[in-house]
């Protein structure tokens, strides 16, 4: 989760750079994975590095990065970006080139929950702004030491990141009007390296079909068991994919909020079985709106949703 943080905050960046400058057209993200090798021969994950080149940490994003539970920033973002951070990685170091007025300066800061670390500064330790010698935006994430040992980051190269990316961003992808970033990460073991993939358009599948889903708010009824539907409607998207064997083990159903899918959504696929495959073909069902977008909540992917056994009488929900 941290990393796909990371690399939304990437996207967004960029996407704001295109938007202010109508001349700049190419993104670039460029995503470094560093393994060592134990004496068995077996790989772990050391750290991970994101680079792009949006608009940077400028003094407005960056006070944003600072101030829990903001709510100025486009994107419905909340500022959970160094919460993210903190839970999993010892310390993650970042170092950005952005344009203030005339001027390019460079901004570096450390994120940080790690009890000799806390002594002496906040979570944020902003470290330096200072004039910079060169006129390139830029913004480094490094993420350094696991927090918790994990297979996931042990296992981790360029290919099996690559497949995370398709399929955590994968709405995004397909909806972005603009062109893509150039999207390239590089495995290296032992400071070498050993394997580099990337993102491109025609990774990107084609939707099947796109459709309006219209939902109805519902109210409690007097005897408090049943429900009753109201006009009000929330309108989600419900976009699917007819995928090969080889692009999706199984058939799935997913929420989506601010590009992202929600991974434990409790939202399960009735219809179909996850293995089932039907002329060669499995399914991916994906649905986003407004309303799960304002949802979200500050630890991305949590959404705020009542479930039915929170239901108060008159309210609609």
């Amino acid at each position: 989760q941290p990393v796909f943080e990371a690399i939304t905050n990437s996207l967004e960046s960029i996407k704001l750079r295109m938007e202010r400058d109508s001349k700049f057209v190419t993104g670039k993200i460029e995503i470094q994975i560093f393994a060592e090798e134990s004496t068995d021969g077996t790989g772990f994950f050391r750290s991970l590095t994101i680079s792009d080149n949006g608009v940077g940490f400028d003094d407005v994003h960056f006070r944003r990065f600072n101030t829990y539970r903001d709510w100025t920033k486009g994107f419905n973002n909340r500022g959970s970006g160094r919460i993210q951070y903190v839970h999993f990685f010892d310390k993650t170091s970042v170092f950005s080139i952005f344009q203030k007025e005339d001027k390019y300066l460079e901004r570096e800061f450390v994120v940080s929950k790690e009890r000799t670390f806390l002594k002496e500064n906040a979570i944020v330790k902003h470290k330096s702004c200072r004039l910079s010698s060169t006129q390139e935006l830029l913004t480094k994430v490094d993420f350094q030491n696991l927090l918790v040992e994990s297979e996931t980051y042990n296992k981790l190269d360029d290919k099996e990141l690559k497949t995370a990316i398709m399929k955590n961003f994968l709405l995004y992808f397909c909806n972005e009007s603009r062109p893509l970033p150039k999207i390239e990460i590089s495995y290296f073991s032992q400071r070498r390296l050993k394997s580099t993939s990337k993102i491109e358009k025609k990774d990107v599948p084609k939707p099947d079909k796109v459709e309006d889903l219209f939902v109805a708010y519902k109210r409690l009824n007097d005897d408090g068991k049943s429900l009753k539907a109201l006009d009000r409607k929330e309108n989600l998207k419900l976009t699917s994919f007819r995928l090969s064997k080889d692009q999706a083990i199984r058939n799935d159903l997913f929420l989506v909020s601010k590009g992202q899918r929600v991974p434990n959504s409790g939202i399960e696929l009735g219809c179909l079985g996850k293995g089932d495959v039907i002329n060669g073909k499995r399914f991916l069902f994906l649905v986003a709106g407004a309303y799960l977008d304002n949802a979200d909540t500050n630890n991305r992917g949590e959404l705020d949703i009542p479930k039915r056994n929170q239901l108060e009488s008159g309210l609609d929900w």
